[in-house]
């Protein structure tokens, strides 16, 4: 009798349910995969504060196109756009800083992305300028153009607010000084013989009027004005060649320089004062440097400036020359690119300016307070003080300047712009917080 072995009954048993499971259960087609990205965006221009849409292309390896799936979308930089989704395969870019960023979109692995470039919207075009006198109670009053001028700039402020500054004859580009009163309006204060341009930079509380007067052929002089005597020249002793006045006291002592040639082809500023009498005064210039500027005087006869080698990159240091000769370094720069830019002197001797881009106020007696840039500008100044402790300081930014009044306890009060301007520069203060300045 024959018998079946075992083993070959289980062996036909295992080929039959292999073959029954094969027939149930057939091997699974692997899904297809994502083979690529593109994102598309309709242009590579990306404008600070507009929007671009970016679309993403999925394409599978099998060639198809995946249209029921959200990618994950990406911003290289989150201060030059940020990217939001809008759909499956679509988002907004928003621009925020200027820059090129790269936006991204992911899906299992896979990436795909578009460059866009952010630009800046154009400034709009730059108004003439127009000068103001500014306070709380009042907000912007205009100064009128000289007659036969375009523009004008206010630049200093007495205690009784009288203004002095200078307007531009554009049809001979060429500037005229002028002094304003609210009851006599602007008047013109002529020009040196010689001279085309003169800029008046400073006035007392007599309206003794001081600036300096330009010419293409010769070096700048400086020039006090008054009522009674008219514009006359400030004079300097030999071998300076020219100079120029920044400020005037109730003293009648005046704040400037003498320029000295130092090549054929080159002058340079020293430090000086005028008496009443107009007779100059060299300050005594810091050891080291070969330049400098007294930019600002008080009634104490104390001027206020900066002393600097002759090169660009020396530091600049803050220097207050006292009457009799006693010279206070009081910001002395040891570092390139250290750069201290006194502006202002109230008749209590503290210091208003600029030091390396950022507004100060200084005493002998505290030393520097920083005023501190606001977030965005790449530029603060500080540029005139009151016998208050009230600072005006312009803050630049890209396409604008916005002016503030700060008060002594550090608090900024924004002034606004002039109505249909973009830019607000003030440069004094007197001590019934009338600023002046200019907008375009």
């Amino acid at each position: 009798m024959y018998r079946r072995s075992p083993l070959l009954v289980s062996a036909a048993v295992l080929t039959l349910l292999a073959a029954c499971s094969s027939e149930s259960n057939p091997v699974a087609t692997p899904p297809p995969v994502v083979a690529r990205i593109n994102v598309t965006a309709p242009s590579s221009a990306l404008p600070v504060g507009g929007t671009a849409a970016v679309t993403a292309t999925v394409t599978l390896d099998n060639g198809s196109l995946v249209v029921d799936r959200a990618v994950d979308w990406v911003s290289s930089n989150l201060n030059i756009a940020t990217v939001t989704s809008t759909g499956k395969l679509t988002a907004t870019v928003q621009g925020v800083g200027p820059g090129t960023v790269i936006i991204s979109a992911k899906l299992d692995g896979k990436f795909g992305s578009v460059s866009l470039m952010a630009t800046p919207p154009p400034l709009p075009p730059l108004l003439p300028e127009q000068a103001f006198i500014w306070s709380e109670t009042e907000g912007f009053v205009l100064i009128p153009a000289l007659p036969g001028t375009t523009s004008n700039v206010a630049s200093a402020i007495n205690v009784s607010g009288t203004v002095v500054g200078f307007a531009f004859v554009a049809s001979q580009a060429e500037v005229r000084p002028f002094l304003w009163t609210r009851t006599r309006g602007p008047i013109g204060l002529g020009v040196l013989p010689g001279f085309s341009s003169c800029y008046a930079s400073g006035v007392n509380d007599a309206e003794e009027v001081v600036g300096t007067c330009y010419s293409r052929t010769a070096p700048p002089r400086a020039f006090r004005w008054s009522a009674a005597a008219g514009m006359t020249e400030l004079l300097v002793p030999s071998p300076a060649v020219g100079s120029v006045a920044s400020g005037i006291n109730n003293e009648g002592e005046i704040a400037g320089a003498s320029y000295h040639s130092t090549t054929p082809n080159s002058v340079l500023p020293r430090p000086g004062r005028w008496n009443r009498a107009g007779a100059f005064e060299a300050l005594q210039l810091p050891a080291g440097t070969t330049q400098g500027w007294a930019s600002a005087i008080n009634d104490a006869g104390h001027a206020v400036g900066w002393a600097s080698k002759d090169d660009y990159y020396s530091p600049v240091s803050a220097v207050l020359w006292k009457r009799g000769g006693q010279i206070n370094i009081f910001g002395l720069c040891e570092q390139v690119y250290c750069e201290i830019f006194p502006s202002s002197i109230s008749q209590n001797g503290r210091v208003a300016g600029n030091r390396n881009g950022e507004p100060f106020t200084w005493t002998e007696s505290t030393g520097f307070t920083n005023l501190t840039r606001p977030q965005g500008a790449s530029f603060s100044t500080a540029t005139g003080i009151n016998d208050l402790g009230q600072v005006t300081v312009n803050d630049f930014f890209r396409g604008e300047v916005r002016a503030s009044v700060v008060s002594p306890a550090g608090i900024r009060r924004s002034i606004g712009h002039l109505p249909g301007r973009t830019s607000t520069q003030v440069t004094a203060i007197n001590n019934s917080g009338q600023a002046v300045g200019f907008g375009r």
